[in-house]
């Protein structure tokens, strides 16, 4: 088995320590993203059918532009700004991929449930890489397949995690959700970047 190139508590170490280096930023963010979550579905419900498939469009651009600013962020935290969320090139591979990875995970999740959590692990990384590296969604969820393997445990017991500390972060008045979201969306990215460049693990390993 290949050794973990990273580990739930460096990853959830490094969101906390960028967060802290700029608090207000990270937090606006996700009064940002709620404000879009409140007008998309404004417009779905206000619209009918072609406000549901505008807000479609309209949350996987914004998700493609949330996406960017943490990858930017994770790199260079100190001067990422807002301006990266306008990031739509990838668009047509996000939607695919998105389509995709889910209704794979719906058929594992109906065959009771574990074949639906291990391929929700297996195809994690697929949405990063058609953001960053410009996959195709098929090219995507193949490369996300590669890098993950070997190391699935270890990104099962992270998202536990992250889920557990949200979970206590809705405690007091929701308010924890602006620190414990950038935390999480930083402690992924964290843990993609690592998976980039461990080193291939043979087909045995899961």
């Amino acid at each position: 088995m290949a050794t973990t190139p990273f580990t739930i508590s460096e990853c959830l170490a490094f969101g906390w320590r960028t967060f802290k280096s700029r608090p207000w930023f990270f937090a606006g963010t996700i009064v940002v993203y709620a404000i879009a979550q409140i007008i998309i579905a404004g417009i779905q419900e206000s619209l009918g059918f072609p406000g549901f498939l505008l807000s479609i469009i309209i949350s996987t651009l914004f998700y493609i532009g949330f996406v960017t600013l943490y990858l930017k962020a994770h790199d260079a935290p100190a001067t990422v700004n807002l301006n990266s969320l306008w990031n739509p090139k990838p668009f047509w591979n996000y939607l695919g991929v998105s389509i995709l990875v889910g209704l794979i995970v719906i058929v594992g999740l109906i065959l009771l449930i574990v074949p639906g959590i291990i391929l929700g692990i297996m195809f994690s990384l697929a949405g990063y890489l058609t953001i960053e590296k410009g996959l195709n969604p098929i090219a995507a969820m193949k490369e996300s397949a590669r890098l993950t393997r070997g190391h699935r445990v270890k990104l099962f017991l992270l998202g536990l995690s992250i889920v557990g500390l949200t979970i206590l972060a809705m405690i007091p008045l929701f308010l924890g959700l602006f620190i414990m979201a950038p935390i999480a969306m930083l402690a992924g990215i964290h843990a993609y970047r690592a998976l980039l460049n461990a080193p291939t693990v043979s087909p045995a390993a899961s």
